[in-house]
């Protein structure tokens, strides 16, 4: 009876040290979901996906998630499509994501993206985490562990606490909270990268007319092989990809791929020779790149369009919103005057308080609307309500020395940048975020600064 009674101890200590050990270790593990390269929220938000959401799902490095945007591919074609991506994916871990990627939601087509075809060993170990950590648990799993990691440091991605167990002072708050919490990317694994940036309207010349090949390694050319061959087995279509870059000494490795993808009759779109582009491009350029991918995959493979079809409107709805807040809040950092500023603000709907800082006016708007306009000159009154679920407050102060000075507080913080001009301070009410700070030349409207 007491060995019993100890067996059952013991049963019982293993089950509660384990649950506190995964516990503990789930919430030491770094997790990456803020800003563009958030590969915890891409992986995850895959994972609410229901089978059959994406006909076409985009697998390889942050070269694909950030120039291919799902939202632009169902706004003009009625693609259902996902970013299945991760920094600098080395194509060995990508066979893995297009497994779990066929088994998940039997996709009409992959996309993989040739990027890392460079590689020939193992990535670096961060890099490696990037892609494994937040990988479910499971025998697919440990094989690519087997396959990407070396032998030493296979451990840690095992059993990540060996790598985070000193983290404890780096406890942040996005570490507990999104432990144990799956959602929906609305960007479907995409990157909007919005920063001011020109490109030319063709690919540069010294990339079209490079016409050297050198070898596609021997290990990412037996993965490339390994990945096209389980999409046939699967009857699932893929389309290789490089998408812009802009550099002319890898394009003789693209060359190279290209001559491998026609050997093995698979499509291979080299954007490279097409389009203008730099490693992550912005998102007026990924619209580009994506609508000319949406021709492609339509030039190929038969492809509903679900545009028409009442179960996919809402989540879609809100995918190409968000898309289309970013490229307007991209257009709008790339203006430089007053009048077109101005024009753009009231085209897309911002909440805008505008301060005439050698005047001391103030005014509010909710895109062409005027909520506030001072009565008269230095007017310490002001205007403090809740526009379109911001909380406003915009008006001048009289400073002790008894200068003035406009305060265009949003959700309680100052975005005035106080410039002898005119100052604008943007409220975009559909990403319920601050777009933009901008000070303009009260004579001539032109951009004095921007933050």
């Amino acid at each position: 009876m007491e060995k019993w009674k100890f067996a059952i101890r013991s049963l019982l200590f293993f089950i509660l040290f384990s649950v506190v050990f995964l516990i503990t270790q789930e919430f030491l593990r770094d997790k990456w979901t803020v800003g563009e390269y958030n590969p915890t929220s891409k992986i995850k938000g895959f994972y609410t996906l229901k089978e059959g959401d994406a006909d076409v799902v985009i697998c390889g490095s942050s070269q694909a998630y950030a120039d291919i945007a799902p939202a632009v591919l169902y706004r003009d074609y009625g693609i259902t499509s996902y970013d299945f991506c991760v920094n600098e994916q080395p194509l060995w871990i990508t066979y893995y994501y297009v497994e779990e990627a066929i088994e998940k939601q039997h996709p009409k087509v992959i996309v993989l993206d040739v990027f890392t075809a460079f590689l020939e060993d193992y990535e670096a170990e961060g890099v490696n985490h990037f892609s494994l950590d937040d990988f479910p648990f499971g025998t697919r799993k440990l094989r690519a562990i087997r396959d990407s990691v070396p032998k030493d440091l296979r451990y840690s991605y095992v059993f990540p606490m060996a790598k985070y167990h000193d983290t404890w002072d780096e406890l942040y708050e996005s570490k507990i909270t999104d432990s144990f919490r799956t959602v929906p990317d609305v960007n479907k694994g995409y990157s909007p990268f919005v920063f001011p940036a020109s490109y030319e309207q063709f690919a540069k010349p010294a990339v079209v007319q490079q016409t050297e090949r050198v070898e596609i390694p021997q290990k990412s050319k037996e993965w490339l092989t390994k990945i096209i061959e389980l999409c046939k087995e699967n009857d699932t279509g893929i389309m290789l990809i490089k998408t812009p870059n802009g550099n002319a000494e890898r394009q003789k490795l693209y060359n190279s791929i290209a001559d491998y993808a026609a050997e093995m009759d698979v499509p291979f779109l080299d954007m490279n020779t097409l389009i203008d582009g730099q490693a992550h491009v912005n998102v007026v350029q990924a619209e580009k790149i994506t609508r000319y991918l949406g021709k492609e995959l339509l030039a190929h493979y038969s492809l509903l369009d679900h545009r028409y079809e009442p179960e996919t409107a809402d989540t879609w709805a809100d995918t190409v919103t968000s898309f289309e807040r970013a490229l307007a809040k991209n257009h709008l950092i790339q203006i430089n005057n007053y009048e077109d500023y101005l024009s753009c603000l009231q085209e897309n709907g911002y909440v805008y308080c505008i301060a005439f800082e050698s005047r001391g006016m103030i005014a509010v708007y909710n895109g062409e609307e005027l909520c506030y306009s001072s009565p008269n000159e230095y007017d310490t009154t002001g205007f403090s309500s809740n526009v379109n679920g911001a909380n406003i407050e915009a008006k001048m102060v009289q400073k002790e020395d008894g200068v003035y000075e406009s305060e265009l507080l949003v959700n309680g913080t100052d975005y005035s940048l106080k410039e002898y001009g005119i100052n604008i301070a943007v409220y975009d009410p559909y990403t319920a975020e601050m777009t933009d700070m901008a000070a303009f030349d009260l004579e001539t409207g032109e951009l004095l600064l921007r933050k």
